[in-house]
């Protein structure tokens, strides 16, 4: 069954130049002629490809989406709880306050990008990433 799913184009590209091919041979008693059944039958499996196709690809961007939901709330907990502890480091005792005020703006502020990168993150946001670093593919 995996392997039908992972080629699930090649099958029903083949099964459908085998139906493309029998229908006109199964119908050469009715219709001597084999090109209109021929075309007829093309543009029905061409039909039906495509709302595969575009069931398939609608399903795994859900999929996608999903992941990558799951995968911004997982950085968003792992990096909130270690900029807190970044921040709590900042507001020790002993620095001259003026020194310590100006460290918490400048942390404050660069948690707030991070936070605002991880919220944005999208299948769209990744490619960009990856078109501007020149990366083909990220390991699985």
């Amino acid at each position: 069954m995996r392997v039908l799913l992972n080629h699930i184009e090649l099958w029903l590209s083949a099964l459908g130049i085998v139906i493309i091919c029998g229908v006109p041979t199964l119908l050469r008693g009715t219709y001597p002629d084999p090109w209109p059944s021929a075309a007829i039958t093309a543009v029905l499996v061409g039909l039906l490809h495509g709302f595969i196709f575009w069931a398939v690809r609608s399903r795994q961007r859900q999929i996608r989406n999903r992941a990558i939901k799951e995968i911004t709330r997982m950085l968003q907990d792992r990096i909130n709880n270690e900029l807190a502890v970044i921040l709590m480091n900042l507001t020790t005792p002993g620095r001259d306050p003026q020194q310590s005020s100006r460290l918490i703006k400048s942390t404050q502020t660069r948690i707030e990008r991070i936070a605002q990168q991880v919220s944005r993150l999208s299948e769209e946001s990744l490619q960009a990433w990856k078109s501007e670093y020149d990366i083909s593919e990220l390991p699985d």
